[in-house]
């Protein structure tokens, strides 16, 4: 239950929706515990339901129902009685009191008798009943896009698992074959966490893209750099430094959010470890490093870590000149502005670049339009995409190329790292990278 008391102290929202699905959790795997309840008491079956003192002339069907089947027959699945055979009873035996609607009896006998006879059919709904009051009470909950997604993992990874692994033992000697299914998918919604929590998030691509162009008299390489946003500063981030300083990049850009927005001092020791591996690498480019603030960046604490680098800090937009390019550098206000103007620089090839990929939908009259922010949406629906991306550009431009039309290219990077603190710490089908354009 680690993940119970940790939603509580994120905070109460977390805390609620976890209560919920636990208390679905716990009433689903008591439908289908064992035995049924006339022999938890050592009864027969007629005697728990029981048939004394009906005088009433207007329930013929209730008492035909009843005549024919006392106890629900198992389903041919299920050979022994299941929680729902105790639902069904309970159901019966709350029709046997004097309060109960008369005209309510038929079909509510005829229900009590399908769930009884249709156990694994009321299992199948019951387990998508879990996943809709997972999916609703996130939606409720969540603070923000990002937010509802942490609490469907919370859903998903420890609240499905458990289901799946409770019912796995529940029914593994009465029905093995639905308790193997059941373990499976334990198993798989498992290695499904594993693989999104701790395989992918550190599994860097170094994504590599062509572009041509007229304007370019010769070959330029460049080095994205976006998003490292750590909050522990450790051998995963100096590895994707070095392979950034080893790709030889003519340009390096750094696209923004150096370091995740946490405490004072573990936000001040992760910036100070990212420089001392800039130091250590030497990092080195001929045409120049640049850096822009990004969303993490508050105040003015992320400009001493470039101090005494070769990098060039980006504060307020600006245009720099190149011998066979220029590039534009974004404040981060200007990045984030859907209606800005940027013009052309003449015949030279011009790269504009940013944090938030915002900038793409103004007139921005670059021919390579860069940015970071929105680690490709850290979720991935194959055929839908990113379910958020923290931005206003359409979904389908949150990662990788984007021909924007009239000769200019935008590139958003999915990013290094990946959001923390209270968001989810997983990447799913959107693995962190590294871009060299050439």
């Amino acid at each position: 239950m680690l993940w119970y008391f940790h939603g509580l102290v994120i905070n109460v929202n977390t805390g609620l929706y976890n209560v919920i699905m636990t208390a679905s959790d716990v009433v689903l795997l008591s439908l289908v515990a064992r035995p049924s309840l006339g022999r938890n008491r050592g009864q027969k079956p007629e005697a728990a339901t029981g048939n004394r003192n009906r005088v009433a002339p207007t329930q013929d069907l209730s008492r035909g129902l009843r005549r024919r089947r006392l106890t629900p027959k198992p389903s041919f699945l299920f050979g022994g009685e299941t929680g729902f055979v105790n639902l069904s009873v309970m159901m019966r035996k709350l029709a046997d009191q004097a309060a109960f609607f008369n005209w309510l009896k038929p079909g509510w006998l005829g229900v009590a008798e399908i769930i009884g006879e249709n156990q694994l059919i009321y299992l199948i709904l019951g387990l998508v009943l879990l996943g809709l009051t997972g999916g609703v009470a996130a939606g409720l909950l969540g603070e923000n896009r990002f937010d509802i997604v942490r609490l469907l993992c919370d859903g998903l990874f420890w609240h499905g698992f458990a289901v799946m692994a409770g019912l796995a033992w529940l029914l593994w000697r009465r029905e093995p074959l639905v308790a193997r299914t059941c373990c499976l998918g334990a198993i798989m919604v498992a290695a499904l966490g594993i693989y999104a929590f701790r395989i992918e998030p550190y599994w860097l691509e170094i994504s590599r893209v062509q572009l041509k162009n007229d304007k370019l008299e010769q070959p330029v390489k460049i080095v994205v750099v976006a998003d490292l946003q750590s909050d522990v500063f450790g051998e995963y981030e100096r590895k994707s430094l070095r392979l950034a300083n080893d790709a030889k990049g003519d340009i390096i850009l750094f696209v923004g959010d150096y370091a995740q927005e946490s405490e004072h001092h573990v936000r001040d020791k992760s910036l100070q470890d990212f420089k001392a591996a800039l130091q250590e690498i030497n990092i080195r480019a001929p045409q120049g490093i640049y850096a822009v603030r990004g969303t993490l960046e508050t105040g003015s604490d992320w400009n001493p870590v470039f101090a005494g680098l070769p990098v060039r800090l980006v504060e307020q937009t600006e245009t720099i000149e190149r011998p066979n390019l220029c590039l534009t550098g974004l404040s981060l206000t200007d990045s984030e502005n859907t209606q800005l103007f940027i013009p052309d620089c003449g015949a030279k090839f011009h790269v504009v670049f940013g944090h938030v990929p915002n900038f793409a939908l103004g007139d921005v009259r670059g021919d390579l339009l860069v940015a970071g922010h929105t680690h490709g949406g850290q979720l991935r629906i194959p055929f839908i995409g990113p379910l958020a991306t923290a931005s206003e550009i359409p979904h389908q431009w949150g990662a990788g190329i984007t021909d924007l039309g009239n000769g200019r290219t935008l590139l958003v990077s999915r990013g290094i790292g990946m959001e923390l603190g209270d968001d989810p710490r997983f990447r799913f089908l959107c693995r962190p990278e590294m871009v060299n354009i050439e």
